[in-house]
């Protein structure tokens, strides 16, 4: 049984079929992840006044700030974020009762012929002893 040696072991056989699978996740993947994906390191904000907003733009954040100002929240500045590489602009809303924020975001992204629209809002609540939900 000698000739058998250069059979591993069921737990080395499991490190090379996982090394086989991981290695190249990480040599190739990783990089191109890297490559594709560009984040500036800080963003600048641009304040948008309503007047540069289009009918469409200017009725959607309408139709937000109504259902935000049931529930106690005020529009406060319109912004967008010109760094980024989609095209985004974003209305924060701000709670007099206990200091919660809300966003809300229209994104656009066109690439390679395709095109990705969302709107989306996000409410983020701070508490007195420094926590905070999103």
């Amino acid at each position: 049984m000698d000739w058998l040696h250069w059979i591993p072991e069921p737990a080395t056989l499991d490190l090379w079929v996982w090394g086989i699978l991981v290695v190249p996740v990480v040599v190739v993947g990783i990089p191109l992840i890297l490559s594709s994906v560009r984040v500036p390191r800080g963003l600048a904000f641009e304040e948008i006044p309503d007047a540069e907003l289009s009918e469409a733009q200017r009725g959607w954040f309408e139709r937000v700030g109504e259902r935000l100002r049931e529930v106690g929240f005020e529009p406060a500045v319109t912004f967008r974020a010109p760094d980024l590489p989609s095209h985004n602009l974003s209305r924060a809303f701000v709670s007099g009762r206990d200091g919660s924020v809300a966003i809300a975001m229209a994104l656009r992204d066109q690439r390679e012929g395709s095109v990705l629209s969302d709107n989306l809002l996000e409410i983020t609540t701070e508490f007195g002893d420094g926590s905070f939900v999103n």
